[in-house]
């Protein structure tokens, strides 16, 4: 093996061993591989979110909320039933 000072890709001066039967300019090459600069990972999007959402969230939660309080007074009694979420909430 023999020892050289080579540059990375960033500019810092290494000393490396190098293993027989690999040339200087393979070792550099295989290091400004390897210390290459990383790419950016790509941004995140947006996650949907929207006012209608959260106002169908709130609305589900409101019934089931209600649903729960009338069902104390026995499940499927007429308040409970005619407190269950309308057609499409939940």
């Amino acid at each position: 093996m023999s020892i050289a000072r080579v540059q990375l890709p960033d500019g810092r001066i290494a000393t490396v061993e190098i293993p027989d039967g690999l040339s200087i300019q393979q070792a550099q090459a295989l290091l400004n591989e390897q210390f290459a600069p990383k790419k950016p990972e790509p941004p995140v999007g947006s996650a949907g979110f929207s006012l209608g959402d959260t106002a169908r969230a709130a609305q589900q939660g409101l019934y089931g909320g209600l649903q729960s309080l009338t069902d104390l007074f026995g499940a499927g009694n007429a308040v409970s039933r005619s407190n269950s979420s309308p057609a499409g909430v939940c």
